[in-house]
């Protein structure tokens, strides 16, 4: 259920009475306000990164972004209460609400590795966000071959096309597909990348687009489970394609003037045409497209991050046991050094000294707080 973040109570000290009388914001409202909070989160953390500032919990950064926007503390406070009512309103009924909860840590959570504590997974799922909506570098020059996670913009972008239907918002499956392979293959093993790109299939819908009887122009998407074979062998043919596709391709070097230009938009898209644009003996004009939903795909995602945020940090307490020789369960600097040099061989010993003092007084037990949980911190 629904939790108000500690930050947020702290803050929230001067509402006026009357405000619990107001009408809930309708869930278009607060879907199209996540994305504003998410567009601005990204655009603050590439300035932070270059000013060199640490990166802010998402909580703080809200409170920082409705006192800017407002000028006042008692209007941000309203806008505040708004944004967390609507949360807990429509929490259940939309994936990107639920998301957006638990990156503000306004949900209770039942389950170890369920709670997103760690603002590094919401710096990597705003990275992702902005390329699965915003395209990626196209492959060619040294920026197209890394995984394109910092958010810098390359010479030439590919435009991936955003089909917004129903609150929620698609994007071609090949485009997703290719994005996230680009992902997990900068932290995971290749038989976990196929498999978690695989996992996109069960995400995927067919947009349509045709003219009705009456002429007029007609755009919905169909789920592929449940519609009909011919949908889901539709998604299945093509998640083949952009499964076998280990980059978008590219046309021959020496294409004739008018062709497509070697990695461009069109001939990315064409490459990968999901379906009968439109034939001469169609009157309907039909044309379909895989797509999946983007708040599905990063919703995977943050359950990838986590697990492998579980996974490192199961490592370092074993060996935080293990670098503890004698077993007092409080590591001595001969001990931690011992620790960091095993796991990273080359670090400095400065480093290693700084490394030691941030852990050993961080908490109210200053020296005697170096735990386990410390530790992995």
């Amino acid at each position: 259920g629904f939790v108000l973040p500690s930050e947020a109570a702290s803050f929230l000290v001067h509402l006026p009475l009357s405000i619990t009388e107001a009408p809930e914001r309708t869930i278009d409202w607060l879907l199209r306000t996540i994305d504003e909070v998410y567009d601005a989160k990204f655009n603050a953390d590439q300035s932070d990164r270059q000013d060199g500032l640490p990166l802010q919990p998402l909580v703080p950064f809200v409170i920082e972004q409705l006192l800017f926007t407002h000028g006042l503390r008692r209007l941000a406070e309203v806008h505040l209460y708004d944004l967390l009512n609507a949360v807990r309103a429509h929490l259940k009924k939309h994936c990107r609400a639920r998301l957006f909860a638990r990156f503000l840590d306004a949900v209770t959570c039942t389950k170890k590795g369920e709670r997103v504590s760690n603002v590094g997974v919401l710096t990597v799922f705003l990275m992702v966000r902005n390329r699965l909506r915003n395209g990626f570098p196209e492959p060619g020059d040294g920026a197209g071959q890394k995984a394109c996670l910092d958010g810098e913009e390359a010479e030439r972008v590919q435009q991936i096309e955003v089909i917004r239907f129903q609150n929620n918002t698609y994007v071609p499956l090949n485009c997703a597909v290719s994005v996230m392979r680009r992902v997990y293959s900068a932290f995971l093993p290749q038989r976990k990348v196929g498999l978690h790109c695989k996992a996109i299939e069960n995400m995927a819908s067919v947009h349509v687009q045709y003219k009705n009887a009456k002429g007029i122009q007609v755009s919905e998407v169909r789920k592929s489970k449940g519609v009909s074979t011919g949908d889901r062998m539709t998604v299945r043919m093509n998640m083949r394609k952009a499964m076998l596709a280990r980059s978008p391709p590219t046309s021959p070097k020496g294409s004739p003037k008018g062709g497509s230009p070697r990695g461009s938009v069109d001939s990315f898209s064409s490459a990968f045409s999901f379906a009968d644009a439109g034939s001469q003996s169609d009157p309907r004009n039909l044309r379909e497209e895989v797509v999946v939903d983007v708040d599905r795909v990063l919703e995977g995602l943050v359950k990838v991050l986590l697990a492998r945020e579980n996974q490192i940090e199961e490592r370092l307490r074993q060996m935080f046991i293990e670098g503890d020789t004698d077993g007092d369960g409080v590591p001595s600097f001969d001990e931690f050094s011992g620790m960091i040099l095993r796991a990273c061989d080359g670090i400095s010993q400065r480093k290693v000294l700084r490394m030691f003092r941030d852990a050993s007084t961080r908490g109210a037990g200053s020296s005697l707080s170096l735990t386990p949980d410390v530790f992995t911190e």
